[in-house]
């Protein structure tokens, strides 16, 4: 793909910079966002919904309407931020409009809440709570709620702040 203007390429590692010439429909910019974000969208949708292929349709879905309105969308300061909060109102969406998907995804929750509190909770009673086995913590990590482990996620694993968090 050739290089529209010099020095376009540098400019890529400047989120404002990026973010402009993808607006200004730049392709190198959009594919360097897409190769640069698609890996944290698809980590971050996991965690919203157990359905990989639904996740990867929404990332597809995304891409695509962000090419078509690039020309309408605001300036952003932090792409993953801007990306995460496209893509989870997304998933909502399609979740909220295909009733069979969600109903799935409430009964799976369930279900592994159940088999989780079931099966665990003598376990935890009689040990202690700050036991150092990285596998008590990932299970005490899955037996969170759904929002508390989204939270979790986006501070630890996509390093955003409490503030863009809370939005």
């Amino acid at each position: 793909m050739p290089i529209d203007k010099p020095g376009v390429l540098s400019n890529l590692f400047v989120p404002e910079e990026l973010w402009r010439s993808f607006t200004e429909g730049n392709q190198q910019a959009y594919s360097y966002i897409f190769v640069h974000y698609k890996d944290v969208l698809y980590s971050y949708g996991l965690t919203i919904v157990a359905n990989e292929e639904m996740v990867c349709v929404c990332i597809q879905e995304l891409f695509l309407d962000l090419w078509i309105k690039r020309h309408n969308l605001a300036q952003v300061k932090t792409i993953k931020y801007y990306l995460l909060v496209s893509f989870r109102r997304l998933l909502f969406y399609k979740m909220a409009s295909n009733k069979k998907h969600l109903h799935a995804f409430r009964q799976a929750t369930h279900n592994q809440e159940c088999k989780y509190a079931q099966s665990s909770e003598p376990e935890l009673i009689h040990e202690p709570c700050m036991d150092e086995s990285p596998d008590k913590l990932a299970l005490s990590i899955y037996s969170l709620p759904k929002r508390q482990k989204e939270v979790l996620y986006l501070r630890y694993y996509e390093k955003l702040s409490y503030e863009e968090i809370m939005e």
